[in-house]
């Protein structure tokens, strides 16, 4: 914690990434182009759970997911 903190105050804080996946929130994840990456019916389930706003954690892990796999198959 005490190198991060001197890290932190001599260099800067890392970007805020963590909310990023507040996008979700005014587009669906199939709507996504991340999303292409996952056959439809998978893309359809993961939406209609995250339609019902259970919890940002389980949604930011969803979406970190998804972007990952995409990179990956993109790359």
């Amino acid at each position: 914690m005490t190198v991060t903190t001197a890290y932190a105050r001599q260099f800067g804080e890392t970007p805020k990434a963590s909310q990023e996946f507040t996008v979700l929130k005014q587009k669906p994840l199939i709507k996504l182009p991340c999303a292409q990456v996952l056959k439809q019916n998978i893309a359809q389930m993961l939406s209609r759970w995250l339609a019902m706003n259970d919890q940002d954690k389980f949604t930011e892990r969803i979406f970190y997911t998804v972007r990952e796999m995409y990179t990956v198959v993109k790359n």
